[in-house]
């Protein structure tokens, strides 16, 4: 592997699929900023309001927001899109082969973001002790492990091709 190839990879790892994931995740937490906002609208109005009003606003069923008028929404979705572009970038780099294949560590970048920013739960060990296929189910660090083991793998494995395709006149 040549050193474009490595500034590709790089650039894809650590500029593009994080801005990726920043831009999803800042995305999501406006979302659910905007909703909790919205249930706290509809609860004082459910608060104040006299019954046929209440009905009214609980038959509808539905809480529209305008995400795209969100300024911390356009930020992320701006985010995203500056991580999608560096896609790009790193194409001009490495060959399609080894960008694709490290970017799937987007879902690395996304299992660190769930567990500091949303507080979700990442396993270390198997939660089925039986030996089955439910075994890998919920195994959060095996499958994050086998994803980056096979990025490298298969990176390194691919073949150097140094030629540019020409379309025939």
């Amino acid at each position: 592997m040549g050193g474009r190839e490595l500034i590709g990879i790089l650039v894809e790892i650590f500029v593009a699929d994080l801005l990726t994931v920043i831009g999803l995740s800042g995305q999501k937490l406006a979302i659910m900023r905007a909703k909790i906002a919205q249930e706290e609208i509809l609860a004082e109005r459910r608060r104040i309001s006299t019954s046929f009003e209440y009905n009214l606003v609980e038959s509808s069923g539905r809480t529209e927001v305008n995400m795209v008028k969100d300024p911390k929404w356009l930020l992320a979705f701006v985010i995203f899109i500056l991580g999608q572009a560096s896609e790009a970038i790193s194409l001009s780099f490495a060959s399609q082969t080894d960008v694709v294949s490290v970017s799937n560590l987007t879902l690395f970048w996304n299992s660190l973001f769930s567990v500091f920013l949303f507080r979700e739960k990442f396993t270390l060990y198997p939660t089925y002790p039986e030996l089955s296929l439910r075994l890998f189910r919920r195994w959060d660090l095996f499958s994050v492990t086998l994803l980056v083991a096979g990025s490298i793998i298969t990176v390194l494995a691919t073949p150097q091709v140094h030629s540019i395709f020409h379309f025939p006149p």
